[in-house]
């Protein structure tokens, strides 16, 4: 699976980075909601981890406006926030999925396993 990582915290992008990359291709990296949506529509990736609190664009935004046009691209939130507000807001804006920081190597990956067994019974 082609992955994109959108935080704005470099060490958090590198964590994601280096934890997903044992797997998958890691196509992109982004800092903020605008380079996110800009980055899904030139590198296409499978799936997205994105952050929910960013600056220029947050994360619920960019993750309607990545679903309204790439529907079939998964979306994993990634937030500081465990509450049960957030999360639904984040299902709501089209999130398939979230992982709350902090955040576990082996948690990471089996979020995207748990991705591909979805698109493997498609």
């Amino acid at each position: 699976m082609k992955v994109l990582i959108v935080d704005d915290q470099p060490s958090m992008r590198m964590f994601l980075h280096h934890t997903v990359r044992r797997n998958h291709e890691v196509v992109g990296e982004a800092s903020n909601g605008v380079e996110a949506v800009d980055a899904v529509r030139t590198l296409r990736p499978d799936v997205v981890f994105l952050d929910i609190e960013m600056p220029v664009k947050g994360g619920i935004e960019s993750c309607v406006e990545i679903k309204a046009s790439f529907p079939d691209v998964k979306v994993i939130m990634v937030t500081t926030k465990d509450k049960q507000e957030m999360i639904e807001t984040a299902f709501e804006a089209g999130a398939d999925d979230y992982i709350t920081k902090p955040i576990m190597g082996p948690e990471v990956l089996n979020k995207l396993a748990g991705i591909e067994n979805d698109q493997d019974n498609v």
